[in-house]
């Protein structure tokens, strides 16, 4: 791809190596057992049972398993393969011009297929390189690690199809056992190896125009935009992404490459353009395309007279911000008491992923609004856009995703909410009292004071509305039961010392 000036820049950064052998391109079937070689004489074909009522055999579990391992037996050696050969292990080190420290075992002269891991290995796989029993280890952890871990299935499956793809996921396992060993302070000199490996297998296709736009190629990015954004490294994060734009120009974008990898691109785009609250770089895929316009019923009655009634240009984008959130929320409010919902990372991110790319594709609030004569509607549209926003993160943590956007979320909306909020008038009084209370509900813990402030006012220009029906207006507008019912009572509670005893303000 000559014309392309991006070469995996962020892999510039010196990092330890290890040199492993790559497989030939047909791949080699690898399947981990574990091996007896056990062979019965002649008296154990013969085995008798002693039963004194027929029920005996129904109670007696052991007997059970006598006779079935005696039934089994001559299946169980049909198929068992050929002992191996006799091995021997020898360490393979990197070369001089690639200095390492680290160090990883392979086995000589062995039948790797064979290998058994030092606990059993319940995975069938071809893999992308030739593997050791290290790699299988990782593998076993990989597939077995308790717990659940978004996209772990995805990236498991594209992690097989690409060998630069497959030492990054062998680098995070490494990383994961190394922490859980106690030395998360420490870098894993093993897992810097994996991810060395492949940047330069990256570097190295990246210059081979056949291969630069190749699927194992983007795999391979998407791999290390992963990593990074895992480490918070945003600076890698924007560099693997420019370099995903080139490639994305040059191959006339990504409809080839199936759901999977163009649901993790999005998800990966918006992930960094949170953070850095951009435009994203990708356009939405066609697939997703109004998927989040869908709902089971009208808007709440409130948000609908908000949407009737005459609008400035301007604030056109948020009324539709407003009607996708609310289908969302419908979505959220049947299904958040299902556990297996909030574990389908791939519907997750067709549910919120839409809406995201929507809100971060709004226009910006303009840096010289004052001068403007419709002030009022972009004040209410960036509103709008940012207290989506923060739903929509909240949710991305829901669903267990990485999060990096929510601080700086919070403190953009605090400094908005001081500088600009008060411009609202009567036309946006009941959108900015859903706001108020939506983000007091989402920062209830850390955050809450600067809204309950804010709160007080607007209850005493609204005909003294009580805490109870201030919180209620929110409730019709737009309402994620899972994310703001925990703490609407305390919220109550926290603006009810506004009322003096008699319940006057």
């Amino acid at each position: 791809m000559d014309n392309l000036d991006w070469n995996a820049g962020v892999a510039e950064t010196p990092i330890p190596d290890v040199r492993v052998t790559t497989r030939p391109p047909q791949g080699q079937r690898m399947m981990a057992r574990k091996l007896t070689g056990v062979k019965p004489s002649p008296a154990q074909d013969l085995k008798f049972i002693n039963l004194s009522h027929p029920d005996d055999l129904n109670r007696q579990h052991a007997v059970r398993t006598e006779i079935r391992r005696h039934v089994m037996k001559d299946i169980g050696q049909r198929r068992r393969r050929p002992r191996p050969k006799e091995t021997f292990w020898r360490t393979t080190r990197t070369s001089p011009s690639e200095s390492s420290d680290f160090e990883i075992s392979q086995p000589h002269g062995a039948n790797i297929s064979m290998i058994s891991p030092s606990y059993n290995l319940t995975i069938v796989a071809q893999f992308p390189i030739e593997a050791d029993t290290r790699t299988l280890e990782l593998m076993h952890f990989l597939v077995t690690a308790p717990g659940y871990q978004p996209l772990k299935t995805i990236w498991i499956e594209i992690a097989l199809c690409d060998s630069g793809a497959f030492y990054v996921t062998l680098g995070n396992a490494a990383h994961a056992l190394n922490q859980i060993s106690g030395n998360d302070r420490v870098k894993c000199s093993e897992a810097l190896s994996y991810f060395g490996v492949s940047t330069r297998k990256l570097r190295h296709r990246l210059n081979n125009s056949k291969e630069s736009t190749s699927k194992g190629v983007i795999a391979n990015i998407l791999a290390h935009i992963c990593l990074a954004i895992r480490s918070y490294d945003w600076d890698s994060w924007s560099i693997h992404m420019d370099g995903l734009g080139l490639i994305a120009e040059a191959r006339g974008g990504f409809a080839d490459l199936g759901d999977q990898m163009t649901l993790l691109i999005l998800l990966y785009d918006l992930a960094g353009s949170m953070v850095f609250d951009s435009n994203p770089r990708f356009d939405l895929p066609p697939q997703l395309v109004g998927i989040s316009h869908r709902s089971a019923r009208q808007p709440a009655p409130r948000l609908q007279a908000l949407l009737i009634q005459p609008m400035s240009a301007a604030f056109l984008p948020a009324g539709q911000a407003l009607i996708m959130v609310s289908s969302i929320a419908d979505v959220i409010n049947i299904n958040s008491r299902s556990a297996s919902f909030w574990k389908g990372d791939v519907d997750a991110i067709r549910l919120i992923g839409p809406c995201i790319h929507f809100l971060l594709s709004m226009p910006r609030f303009p840096s010289d609004f004052t001068n403007i004569s419709d002030s009022e509607h972009h004040v209410a549209r960036e509103l709008v856009r940012l207290t989506c926003l923060l739903l929509m993160s909240k949710l991305k943590e829901s669903f267990a995703f990485p999060l990096s956007e929510q601080e700086s979320l919070h403190a953009r909306l605090a400094e908005f909410f001081s500088q600009h909020v008060e411009i609202l008038g009567k036309n946006y009084i009941e959108l900015k009292v859903w706001a108020l209370v939506t983000l007091a509900l989402l920062r209830y813990h850390d955050g809450k004071d600067v809204y309950i402030k804010e709160m007080k006012r607007e209850m005493l220009a609204m005909n003294k509305l009580s805490p109870p029906e201030f919180i209620e207006i929110a409730r019709d507008i737009i309402w994620i039961d899972v994310l703001m019912s925990p703490f609407s009572e305390d919220l109550v509670a926290d603006m009810n010392p506004f009322v003096s005893p008699e319940g006057t303000y």
